[in-house]
Order: C-alpha cells, then sequence, then structure tokens
C-alpha cells in the first residue's frame, strides 16, 4: 500500500492510498472510493502550506496503519506456528506411542529397517492413521491395529527379500573364492564353469539357500561339494559342447551333420551377438559375454526374473553361460572362410584346431600389407587371429577378401623377429581391452584372479 497522486479528469490531483497489484503482463490498481471521495473533498479548498501539512498527517497515519499491520502479522504468524508445533508435538507423541505398541508385538527389525533408509515404499510415520494430531487412546488404537499389522507384514516381507539377496551375493563370492581355490591347484588354462552356473547345482544351491541367514559361512562349507567338482566342470562342459553342436546343426547353411569332431576343427567358428566379435572353440567356453549380463531388450532373457540369479550376479551383472540360448550363434561365413584359407593354403580343413597350432603357422594379409599405415611392414598372424581380422577389418563387406589372405613364408630371422613381436602385440590388446572392460587375470604364481587396477599391487605383493 502506497500514498500517490491520481490526476483526475479536471487536472485537478489528489494523493489516495492504493494497492498495485500484477497479473501477468497487465498492473492493476485498487482504490477505496470512500476514502478517494473523502480526499478529494478535503484537498479542494487546501492550497500551499496547508496542503503540506495535511499530507504530513496522512503519511504519518498511513505509516502508523502499517507498523500495526506488520505488528498483527507477526502475531498471527507467531500463533500459527505455536499451533503447528502443539500439533507436531501430538504427532511425535503418537508416533511414538505406535512404535512402542508394535515393538510389544514384536515388530523391532521391521521398525529399525524402516528407519535406517533401506525401507523403498511409504514410511510408518506417513500413514494417514498415523500422521494425526491426536492423543493415542486403547479405542483408536483397537481401530488401527489390524490395518498397521497389515502394512508391518509387508514390511518384513521386504526386509527378508532384501535380507536374502544380500546374503546369497555375499555366499556366492564365499564360493567364488573357493572355486580359486580349487583352480590354484589345477592346469592355468583348464576350463571351468563360471560361479553362477555352480551355484546353481542342487548341492552348492542348498547351502547357500537353505543355511540360516544369520549363519556366516565359509569355504569350509563348499568343501564337501568341491569334491563333486570335477564331475560338475566335465558336465558343465558335455552340455556346452551339446548346446553349440546344436547352434550348428540348427544353421540352415551348415554343410554337414556336426559332431564334436566338427566342434573341434579349426574352422569352426561362433558369433557372439551382443559384442560381435568371432570367437573359435574352446575359446567360446569362456567368453566374458556369455556370462555377462547385458540390458537385453526382451524381457524374458533378463535374469531379474529370477530372484536367485539376481543375487548372485551381483545385482544382475552374471547370469548362467549362454542364458535362455540367446548369446551367441553359429558364423557360418566365419566357417566357411577358414575352410578356403586352409584349402588354399594346402593345409586339411578338417584339421583340429589343436593340431594346426601346434604347427606354429603364421598367415599374411597381402591387402592390408599393401596400405600406407603398413608399408613396408607384413600384416602377419597366427590362427585364429586371421579370421576375426577379415570380420572386423575393411574386409568385412569384401567378397573376395579371403583370397587376399596366404599362408605366410618367414625367414629365420623374421620368424624370431615376429616371435618377439607378438607377445608385445598381445599384451597391447590385452591392456587396451583392460582399459574399457577391466579384464580379470590370473597371476601365474598363485593362479588367483586379479582384475587390471589391482594387477600392479598384486604382483609388488607377489
Amino acid at each position: 500500500m502506497e500514498i500517490h497522486f491520481i490526476q483526475f479528469w479536471d487536472g485537478n490531483g489528489v494523493p489516495v492510498p492504493f494497492c498495485v497489484i500484477n497479473k501477468g503482463r497487465y498492473c492493476c490498481h485498487f482504490v477505496n472510493k470512500r476514502e478517494l471521495r473523502e480526499y478529494y473533498t478535503t484537498t479542494q479548498g487546501l492550497t500551499g502550506t496547508a496542503l503540506e501539512e495535511w499530507l504530513i498527517l496522512k503519511h504519518a497515519q498511513y505509516n502508523a496503519r502499517k507498523e500495526h499491520a506488520k505488528q498483527g502479522e507477526e502475531w498471527n504468524m507467531n500463533r500459527n506456528l505455536q499451533r503447528t508445533n502443539k500439533l507436531d508435538d501430538l504427532r511425535k507423541q503418537r508416533y511414538q506411542a505406535i512404535i512402542e505398541k508394535l515393538s510389544e508385538l514384536g515388530w523391532e527389525k521391521e521398525i529399525d529397517y524402516m528407519e535406517s533408509g533401506d525401507f523403498d515404499d511409504e514410511l510408518l510415520s506417513e500413514l494417514k492413521v498415523v500422521k494425526q494430531p491426536k492423543v493415542l487412546t486403547d479405542r483408536i488404537w483397537a481401530n488401527i491395529k489390524d490395518s498397521l499389522i497389515e502394512y508391518m507384514t509387508d514390511v518384513r516381507a521386504e526386509r527378508l527379500a532384501k535380507l536374502r539377496e544380500k546374503t546369497i551375493f555375499e555366499r556366492g563370492g564365499v564360493l567364488s573364492k573357493a572355486i580359486e581355490v580349487y583352480a590354484a591347484t589345477h592346469g592355468l588354462h583348464d576350463v571351468l564353469p563360471h560361479m553362477v552356473d555352480v551355484a546353481m547345482e542342487p548341492s552348492f544351491r542348498a547351502i547357500i539357500e537353505d543355511t540360516p541367514f544369520e549363519d556366516e559361512i565359509s569355504t569350509a562349507h563348499f568343501q564337501s561339494c568341491m569334491n563333486e567338482f570335477p564331475r560338475i566342470a566335465e558336465e558343465s562342459r558335455c552340455t556346452k559342447d551339446k548346446i553349440l553342436i546344436e547352434l550348428i546343426n540348427d544353421d540352415p547353411n551348415a554343410k554337414e551333420t556336426a559332431t564334436l569332431t566338427t566342434l573341434q576343427r579349426a574352422t569352426t567358428f561362433f558369433h557372439c551377438q551382443r559384442c560381435r566379435h568371432t570367437i573359435s572353440y574352446p575359446r567360446v567356453l569362456f567368453h566374458d559375454c556369455m556370462s555377462f549380463l547385458y540390458r537385453p531388450s526382451n524381457p524374458d532373457e533378463n535374469p531379474y526374473n529370477d530372484p536367485y540369479l539376481n543375487a548372485l550376479g551381483s545385482s544382475g551383472r552374471h547370469h548362467p553361460w549362454n542364458y535362455k540360448n540367446s548369446t551367441i550363434r553359429y558364423d557360418s561365413a566365419a566357417s566357411e572362410q577358414a575352410r578356403l584359407i586352409l584349402q588354399h593354403s594346402q593345409l586339411d580343413p578338417a584339421i583340429p584346431v589343436d593340431a594346426l597350432n601346434e604347427l606354429d603357422l603364421r598367415f599374411e594379409c597381402l591387402e592390408c600389407g599393401r596400405l600406407p599405415i603398413h608399408n613396408p611392414s607384413r600384416v602377419i598372424m597366427k590362427w585364429p587371429n586371421v579370421i576375426e581380422h577379415l570380420t572386423h577389418t575393411i574386409h568385412r563387406y569384401q567378397s573376395d577378401a579371403t583370397y587376399k589372405v596366404e599362408r605366410a613364408v618367414l625367414t629365420p630371422s623374421e620368424k624370431s623377429f615376429v616371435d618377439m613381436q607378438e607377445p608385445v602385440e598381445k599384451s597391447r590388446a590385452f591392456k587396451e581391452k583392460c582399459r574399457f572392460f577391466l579384464c580379470d587375470m590370473i597371476c601365474r604364481e598363485c593362479k588367483g584372479k586379479v582384475n587390471w587396477l589391482e594387477s600392479y599391487g598384486h604382483l609388488i605383493d607377489q
């Protein structure tokens, strides 16, 4: 509220209090008509000093009303604050009384769980029957008791579900350590099942799920089951081989009915539908994507639908090998390329991959050797890197790329140089991969798994 001069149509001005209120783009002025007429009549005969004295009087009256209004607002605000505090105290007393009643009925753990901050639903203090500024009488408690017990039952179910998930996850870590202890006594490159695959076995699952959640377990709890681990590993390997053989036989471009011998050939390749890499056998058995959960578009593929798998897999990041049979497919195109390259190199296309690796052959990409970035060097590769090279470089969409690769002829000095450079290149490629994927490595001394970030400190400790 301010005092301003209002200019009338006859040219005379009169001071009158009015309010200015902004409404969007418009500014509205509100005045009291009675005061406006009174001020107009009074000021008609006033001029000079008399008008100035009248204005001083009106300003003094206006300031007095303004101060009185301010005091009234503060009084009203304090009264409302006192009322609010009184109601809040009544709500707190009611809440504490309800807490005591529920504690007497055995809901202490659920109350602690809600107060811990892990509870995802509506808090007890926010419930309509609880958040009321009324003293909890016996009659009121009798009316709301059943609904609160139903509510606390749901809280208990959520608490136990989260406790179960946390405990299963921790026990999965203990099982991983037990498997690492077992692996340390066996070959460095033995194909062992993933922890999630082992945990799905009935004997291991019984220990993880059926042991009371309050009990701590160690690797010793799995010792009796670890005696069955060789059988489990062998059955797991056979099961995976059967799945891979079925993938080959289901492919319409397969040239023959696949068997285990077909699987072990150097010309057998699979395509990962997640990382898009071409994978040979037996590397496909422990390919990262086979047990690592990506965000699938198909909800049926998501192991979140299985609480046990969800808990085991570190918040759903791991699942059993080739879960739902959706990770890989038989790569008939890469297998045909491999067959033609071996045939062109005067090698038997049916040669097993182990026999081919024993020959310690090298292959050369003639096309890449002519590129400016490689001249005057040559592009030399081992098997099966040559197939990955053809599917992930400029040759990917070239129909004649197979005929640009041939068996490399190396002099003794060139062979020595290649043997020296291959570990360096392999280390560089692995280091580049670890930067993005934090891959696990196996220590040759203790045979334990170490990720890239921990490797330096682990080697120092060793």
